[in-house]
């Protein structure tokens, strides 16, 4: 066999490959989105006892005081909780941005 034979039957079955990995990779995020799931901050796992079912009571006019202030606990946790993940995020935005312009005045 020719060398160049040999080049392009590697071509060809990297190629496929790629194509079987990229119609995988469609699926599973066509998969993903139509999960719709909530951001990572609102689910159970990340935030522990944060549940939107605390808002709703069993009657109507009925006002519950522990209720209440469990609501509230878990409200400022849930605050306290951005707080700290914006200050993450915000603090990563600003060493982007740092590395951003140190490549463009490389680039320049």
């Amino acid at each position: 066999m020719n060398l160049l034979h040999l080049f392009k039957i590697g071509v060809t079955v990297e190629l496929g490959i790629a194509l079987i990995a990229t119609i995988v990779y469609i699926a599973k995020v066509a998969a993903f989105n139509k999960a719709r799931l909530l951001p990572d901050a609102f689910r159970q796992k990340v935030v522990d006892g944060f549940s939107a079912d605390m808002y709703s009571t069993p009657e109507i006019g009925f006002r519950d005081q522990d209720g209440l202030d469990q609501v509230l606990e878990k409200q400022t946790e849930m605050i306290r909780y951005l707080q700290q993940h914006n200050s993450i995020l915000g603090k990563k935005i600003v060493e982007m941005t740092q590395q951003m312009q140190v490549l463009e005045s490389r680039l320049k």
